[in-house]
């Protein structure tokens, strides 16, 4: 622990995050912070103490005094990285029994992460290979293979040479390939965006071999210096969003210099050999009664059965000032505005469920600042519950999430798929509209993606029956959601989108609304069938 002043430190590493002095007493969320510099602080405090600091203390805490009083009584001492290379037998974190549980059957195989990624001109396919054998040396999730029986799924390592054979056009499913294209500019764009399609659309066969793959697209450039894209893909049970920003990051500085990358991070067999929590704990017992009595079901007209009915996006840019209304009551209300995002959502499902009881259930990441740079499925969800009383404004609703989330979070470990099946919401059907992603990435990660709005097909398997994106970039805040067409069409969407956005302005306006009569108007102006009814 730092030998300063108790909140001197801590008060410097608000300052950082946040770009603002801070006092001992001032307000994380009233100095303008939000759920992303929330975790950049978390971990910046806890490489500086040397203990482990959540995104769950920051929410407690909020002030640097606060914060710095709770590090201090922290017991969780920092432990060095292991990066010794684990071979053979291997562990499912709790977070790939989640999504294994959740993706069981034929919708496995599609259940992929694909991303270009621009790499130094001049790259040949020997520098990208040197490069990703780095790589598999350095993240041992990107060595493991999965046998599938049934639904239940057997992990084992595989050796580095054994990964690297393949890499080089060994035995077995090919790893790598490489496309000349005399493409350039534009041109070339538009190759790697078809490219990237493909390969997603492909989905990857889960199996005994690493679950990964990649595509070098090398076009057509001045003085014989080809741009280089690598459209790399891979399973969701090795690799998660966080996973896409280290891997892009790590696999540029490898194609430069391959021995050149700083000691390697804590190895994900790490993070998948912690202790479970023990069965009928006190975690499982505080879940059963959070959820106990849930009754939702989704009330809205199905228009086709099918197993695996189609899905799309569509998405809508947030109006600007639309979006600064809500910045202004997120830092008047001292909450990230994520929790605003979270409200106005809890209030959709309520209209389109036409239910005071309703539940979402969110990603959590579970890096810890020793896995801050651990390639891996590092995700798991958790259920958040809302039940509207008559009367209710939206300002007790604000205020209730603030005190909900902080609980939630700290109960997060038992894991969603144990959550589900100690409390029967392992039912199908039972939380049918509950997908949020609250913060879904700057697009400025993704550069195929096209300007909104729209609304399109997508391959990608879907966990609920709606799931709601924020997506951030510098300047704009877009809103994307992907759905059943058995329950909307296009048209129907753009009217929940434009529904979400009344809720908002209304949150944002003074809060002071009925959280049910703001239901009640979203559920008119979403004019969808409701059990047969308009």
């Amino acid at each position: 622990m730092s030998a300063e002043a108790p909140s001197t430190w801590v008060e410097e590493e608000f300052g950082r995050v946040l770009g603002v002095a801070a006092a001992p007493h001032d307000d994380f969320f009233a100095l303008g912070g939000t759920s992303l510099s929330a975790a950049k602080l978390a971990m910046r405090l806890s490489a500086r103490s040397g203990r482990a600091v959540s995104i769950a203390d920051v929410l407690r805490g909020r002030t640097p005094g606060a914060l710095a009083t709770r590090i201090m009584q922290a017991n969780e001492l920092r432990a060095e990285p292991d990066a010794t290379a684990v071979t053979g037998e291997a562990r499912l974190a709790r977070s790939q029994r989640w999504y294994g549980w959740t993706y069981r059957g034929d919708a496995l195989d599609r259940a992929v992460v694909c991303f270009p990624i621009e790499l130094p001109d001049g790259t040949d396919a020997a520098g990208v290979r040197a490069a990703l054998i780095t790589m598999v040396r350095r993240h041992d999730a990107l060595r493991m293979g999965l046998t599938v029986t049934g639904d239940d799924l057997t992990p084992h390592l595989l050796t580095t040479d054994q990964v690297a054979s393949l890499l080089s056009g060994g035995d077995g499913p090919g790893l790598l390939r490489v496309m000349e294209t005399d493409a350039r500019g534009e041109q070339l764009a538009q190759v790697v965006a078809q490219t990237h399609m493909r390969e997603h659309a492909r989905g990857l066969v889960v199996g005994d071999h690493p679950l990964f793959r990649a595509v070098l697209v090398r076009g057509a450039g001045p003085d014989g210096r080809r741009p280089c894209r690598l459209v790399f893909t891979a399973h969701h049970l090795i690799f998660d969003g966080a996973s896409a920003t280290i891997f892009e990051r790590e696999i540029r500085a490898a194609c430069r210099n391959p021995d050149g990358l700083p000691r390697s991070p804590a190895s994900y067999h790490q993070f998948a050999m912690e202790p479970d929590e023990p069965a009928g704990g006190a975690a499982e017992r505080w879940w059963r009664g959070y959820l106990s009595g849930f009754e939702g079901r989704c009330h809205l007209a199905r228009r086709h059965a099918g197993d695996d009915p189609p899905t799309w996006v569509t998405g809508r840019t947030v109006p600007e000032d639309s979006m600064a209304s809500l910045v202004l009551r997120a830092k008047e209300s001292r909450v990230p505005i994520s929790t605003l995002r979270l409200a106005g959502l809890l209030v959709l499902v309520h209209a389109l469920c036409d239910t005071s009881d309703a539940v979402v259930c969110m990603p959590v990441d579970e890096r810890t600042w020793v896995f801050e740079n651990t390639i891996g499925m590092m995700i798991d969800c958790v259920p958040l519950r809302h039940r509207a009383r008559a009367g209710e404004s939206l300002r007790e609703l604000i205020d209730t999430l603030s005190t909900d989330l902080p609980q939630v979070m700290e109960h997060r470990k038992l894991g969603f798929d144990r959550i589900a099946r100690g409390t029967g919401a392992d039912v199908e059907g039972k939380y049918p509209l509950t997908g949020v992603i609250l913060n879904g990435g700057d697009q400025t990660d993704f550069p195929s993606r096209r300007d909104v709005p729209r609304s399109e097909p997508v391959s990608r398997p879907m966990l609920y029956d709606l799931q709601v994106y924020f997506l951030d970039s510098p300047d704009r805040v877009d809103v994307e959601i992907q759905y059943r067409s058995e329950l909307f069409d296009p048209t129907e969407a753009e009217r929940v989108l434009m529904a979400y956005e009344y809720v908002l302005s209304r949150l944002a306006e003074s809060g002071a609304d009925a959280v049910l009569d703001v239901a009640g108007e979203a559920r008119r102006r979403l004019a969808i069938k409701i059990d047969g009814n308009q």
